[in-house]
C-alpha cells in the first residue's frame, strides 16, 4: 500500500477532516493533501507528529507501507 492511502485510511477511521488533521501535527490541509495524493512524503518529524496525535506507535502508522515503491 502507498504511504499517501495509509495516511488517508487512518485520517478517515479516527473521523478526522483534512483542515482538522493538518491543524491537529502542525501542518496545511494542503501539504495533507499532497501527501495523500502520493505528491510529497512527509517527514520523519511529521511521522512523529501524526503517530503522537493519534496516539499510535510509527509502525501501527506506517507498519502497511510497501518499501519497494520508495527504493
Amino acid at each position: 500500500m502507498k504511504l499517501g492511502d495509509v495516511i488517508r485510511n487512518i485520517r478517515l477511521e479516527n473521523q478526522l477532516s483534512q483542515d482538522k488533521f493538518a491543524k491537529l501535527i502542525g501542518t496545511t490541509q494542503q501539504t495533507l493533501s499532497r501527501w495523500e495524493n502520493n505528491i510529497h512524503l512527509p517527514t520523519l518529524i511529521d511521522g512523529l507528529k501524526m503517530s503522537r496525535a493519534l496516539q499510535i506507535s510509527l509502525d501501527e502508522l506506517f507498519g502497511d507501507v510497501d518499501l519497494k515503491e520508495y527504493l
